[in-house]
């Protein structure tokens, strides 16, 4: 019984959504308005909506090119470039070497690496 309820509920909320959806799309539009203005002059070249949503896209497109442009033209080259710190190969008394490395195994029995653990 709750089932029969729920899809008798159902079908009516689809025949009301759907009476609503046919009636807003058999709605016909009214007779073209009159521009007047600077509309005119636009609607004058680009009389259909979809025209002018183009022309307002490809002046957005434009100005945002013309942006990119200028500043690569402008950018600045960067005055002195960041190097690398050189590494260390050897190990010296505070620092630690390389796992791959066979002075790994001397360093682990060193004095530096007690230092380590106890600072830790």
């Amino acid at each position: 019984m709750v089932f029969s309820v729920a899809a008798a509920t159902a079908r009516r909320r689809f025949a009301m959504m759907a009476k609503q959806t046919t009636q807003r799309r058999t709605m016909a539009g009214g007779a073209a308005p009159e521009w007047e203005g600077v509309d005119k002059v636009v609607r004058g070249y680009f009389p259909k909506d979809s025209q002018l949503c183009m022309a307002i896209l490809g002046g957005y497109f434009s100005l945002f090119a013309l942006f990119k442009i200028k500043s690569a033209i402008s950018k600045k080259a960067p005055k002195e470039e960041i190097v690398a710190a050189p590494s260390s190969s050897s190990s010296d008394a505070s620092g630690m070497p390389s796992l791959d490395s066979p002075e790994f195994g001397e360093w682990i029995g060193s004095e530096s690496f007690n230092k380590m653990l106890e600072s830790a």
